[in-house]
């Protein structure tokens, strides 16, 4: 990642849940589910908000999520677990997708983008269980920003 970009408070309060999230359900290393359940324990607003549109809470959500995951028990998890190489590409892709909509930051919206653009990857299925496409919640994620980023410049 180039220093101009940088994550957010809220990108590393997710990280930092989905690294607790992955020590909880004994699994080393931290992937893109565990990333994705790092959003929810954030709260964050895009996943938030379209899981509730859809009569889910974010309870039943991180529920379904961690049916997909076994829980590993008798197992024993380093305090500081590595990151995977999936995850590793979706953070680098948060960047891309940040650079591509001209945000020198990296916010949990660019991060969602990350992992929904992912075709092979856990997070397009999750949402997909929910009735939600990739490409719907991609629209919802870069319109809202794109309403943000025009209120920022017109003050």
């Amino acid at each position: 990642m180039k220093n101009s970009r940088h994550f957010s408070e809220e990108v590393t309060k997710t990280l930092m849940f989905a690294q607790q999230e992955a020590h909880r359900l004994g699994h080393d290393p931290v992937g893109p589910e565990h990333i994705f359940l790092g959003l929810i324990a954030a709260n964050a607003d895009e996943i938030s908000k379209a899981l509730k549109l859809k009569g889910i809470s974010l309870d039943r959500a991180r529920d379904e999520v961690e049916k997909r995951l076994l829980r590993k028990s008798n197992t024993e998890i380093p305090q500081l677990i590595e990151i995977s190489g999936d995850a590793k590409r979706a953070l680098k892709q948060s960047c891309e997708e940040a650079k591509k909509l001209g945000h020198n930051y990296v916010s949990t919206e660019h991060l969602l983008l990350a992992l929904i653009a992912d075709p092979n990857g856990p997070v397009p299925r999750i949402l997909e269980q929910f009735g939600e496409t990739p490409c719907s919640m991609t629209k919802k994620v870069t319109g809202k920003m794109n309403l943000l980023t025009s209120e920022t410049e017109r003050s």
